[in-house]
């Protein structure tokens, strides 16, 4: 295998360098997983706003300080 960066999006996210990488890294996150992100949203909410409302507020927290939340999150998946 290479010394390339990882190839899952968390671990590109927690490794990124720039503001640029970041915001990549960040956008492939979310790719990747939006769709359960609103699904359990969904799971709570009482309509469309709310819904939305929510999702809006976990990628909030998710990013907030520097994704604190993601960096605890220990990632059984190891770095290619």
């Amino acid at each position: 295998m290479s010394a390339a960066a990882p190839t899952h999006p968390l671990h590109r996210l927690l490794g990124a360098k720039s503001p640029e990488d970041r915001e990549a890294a960040w956008t492939e996150f979310l790719e990747h997983h939006s769709k359960l992100i609103l699904h359990t949203a969904r799971r709570a909410s009482a309509g469309h706003d709310d819904l939305m409302d929510r999702y809006t507020y976990v990628l909030d927290h998710l990013r907030e300080d520097d994704f604190r939340r993601l960096r605890s999150f220990s990632l059984n998946v190891p770095p290619d």
